[in-house]
C-alpha cells in the first residue's frame, strides 16, 4: 500500500472533485445538445446523412468523454494508477483551445483558466480567460474570421500535479 501525504491527498482529491463535478455537468449539457439535435432532425425531416451523423455522433463522443471523466475521478480518489492515467488523459484533452476557419476545438471539464493569442478583424493580442462549468466545441470548416490558440493553464497545472504525485512502486512492494 502506498503512503499518501497530506498535500498529495488535498491536491489529488481537488482534481478528482473538479473532474467529477465537471463530468456530471458535461453529461447534462451533452444530453441537452443531443436532444436538441434529435429535435432538429425530426423537425426538418430529410437531412443529409453526413449532417445527421455529425449532429448525433459528436454529442455521443463527448458524452463518452464526460462519462470517462467520472470514472477517472472515482479511480483517482482511490489513488489507483489507472485513475492517474485516465485523469492525465482527460487533462491532456483540455489543454489546447484552437480557433481557426479550418478547425475549432475546445473542451472544458469543470473549470478553466486559459492564456493565449487571439486575432479577430483589427483586434489582436494576448488574452486570458477563466470559466466554470463544462463545455465542448468541435467544428471543421467554420465560417469565422477569427484565429486563436489558447493553453488551459489549469489543465496544465493539474497534469503537473498528477505527474509529480504519480504512484511509484517501492522495492519492498515489488518483491512481495
Amino acid at each position: 500500500m502506498n503512503k499518501v501525504s497530506i498535500p498529495q491527498t488535498l491536491l489529488i482529491k481537488s482534481i478528482s472533485y473538479l473532474q467529477i463535478v465537471g463530468g456530471f455537468l458535461g453529461i447534462i449539457m451533452g444530453f441537452i445538445v443531443l436532444f436538441k439535435a434529435i429535435h432538429q432532425l425530426m423537425t426538418y425531416g430529410h437531412v443529409n446523412v453526413t449532417v445527421t451523423a455529425i449532429l448525433i455522433f459528436t454529442p455521443l463522443v463527448y458524452l463518452f468523454i464526460f462519462l470517462l471523466t467520472i470514472r477517472a475521478s472515482i479511480l483517482l480518489m482511490r489513488f489507483t494508477r489507472s485513475g492517474y492515467r485516465l485523469s492525465l488523459f482527460i487533462q491532456l484533452l483540455q489543454l489546447p483551445i484552437i480557433i481557426s476557419p479550418t478547425l475549432s476545438y475546445h473542451l472544458r471539464i469543470g473549470a478553466e483558466v486559459a492564456l493565449g493569442y487571439f486575432r479577430a478583424g483589427n483586434t489582436a493580442g494576448w488574452h486570458w480567460k477563466a470559466d466554470l462549468g463544462s463545455y465542448y466545441w468541435f467544428q471543421l470548416g467554420a465560417p469565422i474570421l477569427a484565429h486563436g490558440f489558447f493553453i488551459n493553464v489549469l489543465a496544465l497545472t493539474c497534469m503537473v500535479i498528477l505527474i509529480i504525485y504519480w504512484p511509484r512502486q517501492h522495492k519492498t512492494e515489488a518483491s512481495n
